[in-house]
């Protein structure tokens, strides 16, 4: 809007103020030349120099074709003629500059002017902002304000409010805006009302954008952009959405820019229903063929929405795939846990030359951590380091730390964590679950209180972590506090991730009440929770408990997961129920659960402790996995309960297979030989195990020499 009334302003300059300069006005004889014809005659006419009309319509051609030559030669030779800062002639300059990105040299000019006009400073204004200076935008609209030879227009109003915007001023936007108040003119102008609209919404006031856009004596398709906008970026997509509809239910007519945000806001409420009518509304107008970037908005709202063979569908038909397109997809065949496809994107993108950005190497840090693609995140480093990325992208930084500890690699996050400049909750977080996943829970701890210090405030997923910890570590008295700290903060009523862990802290503490009472006032039951209680009450040994909160769960209709089977089976396994241990077991095969090796593992401890070993062989044997360590430990645990020498010693066999120096085995086998009677052989055992230590014992010391 502004760039109209700019051009305006410069076409009816040809006609006004001859009188101002002492020069002839000749005929325009430049008019039909290009501008590399008409520098060189420019240069020759030192003698004659021509007129007013013909100045201004070289200037206006320069700005209008940004050529910076022309424009700098031109700005040269005005200045050899003394009419540089001539008025109206340097007001007309400074447009000029402005557009070819020579703002330095537009406001050395400015300064000089004896006389300006609010065209020139309203240019200038604009010119900061566009090149990312709204401060000093800012400061020029003051100084205006102080000049009293020159009144502000709506033009410069406007650009005052989008340099409030920018730099998220919500203070003198608000100034600016009861100064607007008082002037009936600017009041009723549709192009200063959809600004402010546009300030308050992007600066998060939406009541306010909806208050000064209910106000508007007329709205137009820009206006309900404004306000659909704010909503959408402050997370409100079904807003949004509202506010677009009734502008069509209105008669309005949307634009490209009212479809791009029906679209993602339909990807930001996950609406795929809604988003697939857009896109055939759009296909019917024809609007796909004449703005590209409608393609890229219709990928982001269909991989957001999980639809991702049509977001693959719609990116394959794109004419040209910018970065924006390439991350859009990457990023959904990420989100939606499909980190290979992610990664075969990005190497795709890469063949065909187009290079990434921030957010597309988050993205793909994201899908390496979601794998634990090392190697590949390891790579992804190299490239970030070297375009200096984690010196100004914080996120960037943040996403390598949470993708280490991810991979198991606490050390080399710390090593990340520590050259950050800047450290924010995202990767304090990232490193306080690295170690806590690795059982480092005092680690973990340490760098809690460190991040308290620094004066970051944790998250939800903080708080998540160090529970764990202080759940693994048994460390009631800190977890009450945080529990404290949750309940102040009203986090348990919005927020049932916390509930969750609470439920797990007090679970793992042993104190299965107090899990109950958070788990009774939880506003949302999910499996995790309920699991979590039955894990309470199964390390306390409240075997009946567990049975009957697992029957309430299945009442409730939430269905439990393998961990759910695990721990359950386990309860049967301690108490010593055969025959409800397997109903269980058959129960998640109805479940659709695939049955895994801890599963098996549990039904193997199940039958072995109730001496039942000829269900155990049929149990190892139907079992499509390799029985490893762990399996044979119990099998020999059982066999010397049960005095079973022949099945023990074939469990000892096995367990040598897979570790000749584990010591668990050669124990178990030696108790039983010596329960048996068979002393000899147990000599023979232990006798086999020295002679292992002290091979062992020889390597190393070779090893060391």
């Amino acid at each position: 809007m502004y760039q109209e009334k700019t051009e305006e302003t410069f076409q009816g300059a040809e006609s006004s103020d001859d009188d101002m300069l002492d020069i002839k006005s000749s005929s325009v004889w430049c008019h039909n030349l290009c501008l590399d014809e008409v520098m060189p005659r420019l240069e020759g006419s030192m003698e004659s120099q021509p007129g007013l009309d013909d100045l201004i319509r070289i200037l206006h051609r320069c700005r209008k074709e940004r050529d910076l030559s022309s424009a700098l030669q031109l700005h040269k030779l005005l200045h050899q003629w003394g009419l540089e800062s001539h008025y109206p002639i340097g007001n007309y300059i400074i447009p000029v500059l402005v557009e070819v990105g020579c703002m330095s040299c537009a406001q050395n000019l400015f300064n000089k002017l004896e006389y300006r006009n609010e065209f020139s400073w309203t240019c200038l204004m604009t010119g900061y902002i566009k090149c990312g200076h709204p401060q000093y935008a800012l400061s020029l609209f003051h100084k205006l304000q102080e000049d009293e030879s020159v009144q502000a227009n709506g033009y410069t109003f406007v650009s005052a409010l989008q340099a409030c915007t920018n730099l998220q001023d919500i203070e003198t936007g608000s100034e600016i805006h009861a100064e607007i108040a008082q002037n009936p003119v600017l009041r009723k102008d549709i192009f200063i009302g959809n600004t402010l609209v546009d300030m308050y919404a992007k600066c998060g006031f939406l009541t306010k954008a909806q208050e000064v856009f209910n106000n508007l004596p007329v709205r137009d398709v820009v206006s309900w952009n404004a306000l659909a906008s704010g909503y959408l970026q402050q997370g409100k997509g079904e807003e949004a959405l509202i506010c677009l509809r009734t502008m069509q239910n209105q008669g309005g007519f949307p634009d490209a820019i009212s479809y791009m945000c029906i679209l993602k806001s339909c990807g930001s409420i996950a609406s795929a229903s809604e988003g697939k009518e857009t896109h055939a509304e759009m296909i019917k107008k024809g609007l796909l063929d004449k703005d590209p970037l409608l393609g890229n908005a219709l990928v982001y709202m269909y991989a957001k929405c999980g639809l991702l063979l049509e977001a693959q569908e719609i990116f394959d038909r794109l004419l040209t795939c910018d970065v924006v397109s390439w991350t859009t997809i990457i990023t959904g065949y990420a989100d939606h846990g499909y980190s290979k496809e992610a990664l075969s994107c990005f190497e795709q993108m890469q063949s065909q030359g187009v290079h990434p950005n921030a957010i597309t190497f988050i993205s793909v840090l994201k899908a390496c951590m979601d794998i634990g693609a090392i190697e590949k995140g390891q790579a992804i480093h190299m490239r970030v380091d070297k375009e200096g990325l984690l010196e100004n992208h914080v996120l960037v930084g943040s996403t390598l730390v949470a993708m280490y500890s991810k991979c198991g690699s606490p050390t080399k996050a710390r090593e990340v964590f520590d050259k950050l400049p800047e450290r924010d909750a995202f990767s304090w977080t990232a490193l306080i679950a690295g170690y806590e996943e690795i059982g480092d829970y005092h680690q973990a701890l340490n760098c809690f209180h460190q991040m308290q210090l620094d004066g970051i405030f944790p998250d939800v997923v903080t708080y998540v972590s160090i529970l764990r910890s202080y759940g693994a570590l048994g460390a009631t008295e800190k977890g009450l506090e945080i529990h404290s700290l949750m309940v102040k903060k009203g986090c348990l009523e919005i927020d049932h991730i916390i509930g969750n862990a609470l439920v797990d802290f007090y679970s793992k503490c042993g104190a299965c009440m107090d899990a109950q009472k958070v788990f009774d006032n939880l506003s949302i039951r999910d499996v995790i929770s309920w699991t979590a209680l039955i894990a309470g009450y199964a390390q306390c040994a409240e075997s009946e408990v567990v049975f009957s909160t697992f029957d309430r769960m299945i009442e409730h209709g939430v269905a439990p997961t393998l961990v759910t089977f695990v721990i359950i089976i386990n309860a049967c396994c301690h108490a010593g129920l055969v025959d409800r241990g397997e109903n269980y077991f058959r129960m998640s095969k109805d479940c659709g659960i695939i049955p895994t090796l801890e599963i098996y593992t549990c039904m193997i401890d199940l039958f072995s402790r109730a001496g039942q070993f000829d269900k155990t062989l049929i149990m190892i044997k139907e079992m499509p996995y390799q029985a490893d360590l762990a399996v044979w430990r119990i099998i020999l645990g059982a066999c010397q309960k049960w005095g079973n020498v022949e099945l023990g010693r074939w469990a000892f066999e096995n367990a040598m297979h897979l570790d000749d120096k584990e010591a668990v085995a050669y124990v178990c086998m030696c108790n039983i030989y010596l329960d048996a009677g068979m002393h000899q052989d147990a000599e023979e055992i232990m006798a086999m195990q020295k002679q292992k230590q002290l091979m062992v014992s020889s390597v190393d010391i070779s090893g060391e020499s």
